[in-house]
């Protein structure tokens, strides 16, 4: 972080709908203009990349739009008898975090699993809102990072 040659770069990747396919959307931070998000997006991935020795890059985390919850609350709710869970989602215990949403049907879709530093928000709106935070503390880390460089060059 603090080397002169090296490089550490934030995007957001992987964006999935509610069908579960990939929508051609990515953002590199900080944000330099005016964004769009797209209206079908689901969630997506928060993925970090360094170049300081070699090249090294890992999912930080992922934004998801929905409603957080657990197999057990949506039990004891008595929301799970309208409960969709997408084909392929393995789901280690009943109260493990997921991500749903409501479909056109009024159906719950489980969609994921919702690991701890994930971020799960209710809407669009909510969404560009984070994806703005990150890139106003990502950009002031950056500028941060190169203040520092500059004070031990003498």
């Amino acid at each position: 972080m603090f080397g002169y040659e090296d490089k550490i770069t934030l995007s957001a990747i992987n964006a999935i709908n509610k069908d579960g396919e990939i929508i051609d959307f990515h953002l590199s931070f900080p944000i330099e203009c005016d964004f769009d998000v797209p209206e079908n997006i689901l969630q997506m991935s928060i993925f970090e990349m360094r170049q300081d020795i070699g090249i090294n890059g890992f999912n930080s985390f992922k934004i998801f739009i929905g409603t957080a919850s657990s197999i057990d609350n949506m039990l004891e709710d008595g929301r799970l008898k309208n409960t969709i869970i997408r084909e392929n989602l393995h789901i280690e215990s009943l109260d493990r975090s997921i991500c749903y949403f409501d479909n056109e049907k009024g159906e719950h879709v489980i969609y994921s699993t919702v690991n701890p530093g994930d971020i799960v928000v209710k809407d669009i709106e909510e969404m560009k809102k984070v994806l703005l935070d990150i890139s106003n503390e990502f950009g002031s880390i950056k500028s941060s990072i190169q203040r520092i460089k500059k004070m031990s060059v003498n």
